[in-house]
Parts: structure tokens; C-alpha cells; sequence
């Protein structure tokens, strides 16, 4: 399981825009490091059977893939068939935003066809917004995410569409010493909730994929930042689209 690891460093310091420059590779070596924990959580931590919010990006954890320095990003992976209930506690934050997708990119660090230089994370399914949901007095809320709506349910409830594969979560933060977080869990509902133990065959499929999810991962943020000094020139504004591009 190491020795996959251990070429990746010197294949991405060749796509780093000075591969001469110490500071620049150094930078990369704890990059790199940084993705391969991100990866033990996003291929080890979560199971779409039995699932968890995990750190997921972000400039305090993974400064990767040009994230928003106020928002709190996490991964769950789910099934498409599964039936999720959602709940926690609203918090103060400004904002806390779900994004329902598909693909196996974000969850699996698996490329398209087209490699880490196409920048198209893979399919969105649905946007919304905590605060769509009812959210009761005490800052409690709860609602369910399926395929159809449940029986007899009549709480607040999302769909989750075909071919879906994982939520990420945006939790955005814009007075950090004011406001408080929201705290969000995730039960699988049609299914036993003791998780059992994984298979010896599981868990080696799960850690055979670390070091090509680490390495994709790495190189599309290298592509990326390389897209913006292409398109935006330094200090400038300007627009930059992810349509698959």
C-alpha cells in the first residue's frame, strides 16, 4: 500500500509552475501529505451503508481545489436507494449549504475519461439550503433524503435523485468568534444500524485507492490554479466556469 505512494511526489513537483523553486516543492510535500489524510477519511471513514460526515477540503484542513476560506466543507457518501435522515441543530452560522451529487470523483478520487485537466467534478443533482427546512424553536431540525418520499411520512424531506453518490456539505462561517456551528448527523434508515466489521477484501480495496486519490486529487488542484492565472491575471476579478470544461 506504501510503496504506490511513494513515486507520486516527484510525477506532481513536474506539474508545480517552478519545480526548481524549494519553497513551491515543499509546499507540494505537505499538500500532498495533507490529501493522503483526506483520502484515509473520504476511502476508509465512509460508508454509504453506515454514514458520517468527514472533513472534506478546506483552507484550516485540506487547502486544496481552490476552496472557500469561510466554509467548513464535509463528505458523506450515500446510495441512491438508501433512505437518510438528517438532523442536528442550526447553529448561527450564516449559512449552511447541501449539494447532492454524483460520480465518483468527489467520494473516490476516480478521473473521467478525460483526466485530471478536465475540471468537471462530476454531475449536480440538487442545491438547497438548511433554512429551507423547518428549523424549530430550539434550532432543531431533522428531515429525510430518499428517492420517493417515505410512507406516512410528513416531515420535511429531499429527494435524492438516480445515480447520486455523495452530499457535500458547506457550512459558511463569517463571524467565527460570534457565531455558532451547526451540528448535522446522518443515519441510514432502511437498513440494520450496527455497522459491521469490513471484510479483509474491503478494506484492501479501500486502501489500495489511496494513492491514486491523493495523486488526483493533488494534480487537478495543480491544473486548476494553472487555469486561474491563465484566464484571471493577478490581482484582477473575473469569471471561470466548471461546466466540464
Amino acid at each position: 500500500y506504501i510503496e504506490p505512494l511513494l513515486p507520486i511526489g516527484e510525477r506532481l513537483v513536474a506539474k508545480i509552475a517552478d519545480p526548481a523553486d524549494a519553497q513551491l516543492r515543499q509546499g507540494l510535500y505537505q499538500t500532498t501529505l495533507g490529501v493522503l489524510s483526506e483520502a484515509y477519511l473520504a476511502l476508509v471513514l465512509t460508508d454509504p451503508r453506515h454514514p458520517r460526515f468527514v472533513p472534506y477540503g478546506g483552507q484550516e484542513i485540506f487547502n486544496i481545489q481552490a476552496t472557500n476560506p469561510d466554509y467548513m466543507y464535509s463528505l458523506a457518501r450515500v446510495e441512491d436507494e438508501g433512505v437518510y435522515r438528517i438532523s442536528g441543530y442550526r447553529g448561527t452560522s450564516h449559512s449552511v449549504l447541501f449539494q447532492i451529487g454524483g460520480g465518483n470523483w468527489i467520494p473516490r478520487g476516480e478521473l473521467s475519461e478525460k483526466g485530471p485537466d478536465n475540471l468537471n467534478y462530476g454531475p449536480v443533482f440538487a442545491n438547497f439550503e438548511l433554512d429551507d427546512v423547518h428549523i424549530g424553536k430550539d434550532g432543531a431540525f431533522e428531515f429525510m433524503l430518499s428517492r420517493e418520499r417515505p410512507k406516512d411520512y410528513i416531515g420535511d424531506w429531499q429527494k435524492l435523485s438516480a445515480g447520486s453518490t455523495h452530499i457535500l456539505l458547506r457550512r459558511t462561517a463569517c463571524d467565527w468568534v460570534h457565531e455558532a456551528d451547526a451540528r448535522i448527523a446522518i443515519q441510514r434508515m432502511d437498513q440494520a444500524p450496527m455497522r459491521p466489521r469490513p471484510s479483509a477484501e474491503e478494506i484492501a480495496a479501500n486502501l489500495k485507492r489511496l494513492a491514486e486519490f491523493t495523486e488526483h486529487h493533488v494534480a487537478r488542484s495543480i491544473n486548476q490554479a494553472d487555469l486561474f492565472r491563465k484566464q484571471v491575471p493577478a490581482n484582477t476579478f473575473g469569471f471561470i466556469t466548471f461546466d466540464g470544461g
